[in-house]
């Protein structure tokens, strides 16, 4: 059995000797592997050259179902398998949640995977839950998405303190104000009571006299 670990523990020129010797080397089991390991951009470039070699070899010949099942193609940061895509996404560049967000959106038309190292790569796989879907045509919208998630987030931090501002003007607006000008009092017609309406009784009529 092929130690792949061993193999890609050596440096990338020593790697590609070695696997030049090998009689079939699994290069997708050589890329989960590397990925999973030092995550070096040259040796994922040299097997996903492999990879995409070995696939155009297996759609010439196409010699069992079995073979034409286990083919795999790279585009770009997609790997298209026969019912499912597995997008790579550059963790310097976005974030998990920003991958959490974009993915969100395709729950319902497909089966979701989250997997790899957030350090190092992060790996979305998406199974479309309809299998006439186009798997690229899906990989590449979810970029699209990833893009548009981190485009917000990057608005959001810009916007920040403008948001803040608002929305303590906003409360602050609607607090009642501590020294609120009570009414006064008109305490000088009160005293003077020109309707008379304090003086008793008796003083203003006298007693026993009825009002009219």
């Amino acid at each position: 059995m092929v130690d792949y670990k061993k193999i890609l523990s050596n440096s990338i020129s020593e790697v590609k000797k070695r696997v030049k010797k090998l009689e079939n080397p699994d290069y997708k089991k050589l890329m989960d592997i590397e990925r999973r390991g030092k995550n070096r951009k040259g040796m994922k470039d040299y097997l996903k050259e492999k990879i995409n070699k070995t696939g155009r070899e297996v759609n010439k010949s196409k010699k069992t179902s079995k073979v034409k099942k286990s083919e795999i193609k790279m585009v770009d940061n997609l790997e298209l398998h026969e019912n499912k895509v597995i997008v790579s996404v550059n963790p310097y560049f976005y974030k998990m949640d920003v991958v959490y967000s974009s993915l969100y959106n395709f729950l319902d038309n497909c089966f979701c995977k989250v997997d790899g190292d957030p350090r190092q790569e992060i790996l979305v796989e998406l199974k479309p839950k309809d299998k006439k879907e186009n798997l690229e045509k899906i990989g590449r919208k979810f970029n699209n998405e990833i893009i548009n998630y981190a485009a917000r987030e990057i608005r959001g931090l810009k916007t920040e303190g403008m948001r803040l501002e608002i929305v303590r003007r906003a409360l602050t607006s609607h607090q009642p104000k501590e020294n609120i000008e009570k009414p006064k009092k008109n305490l000088e017609d009160w005293e003077n009571d020109p309707e008379g309406i304090n003086i008793p009784w008796e003083n203003k009529y006298g007693k026993g006299e009825v009002c009219d």
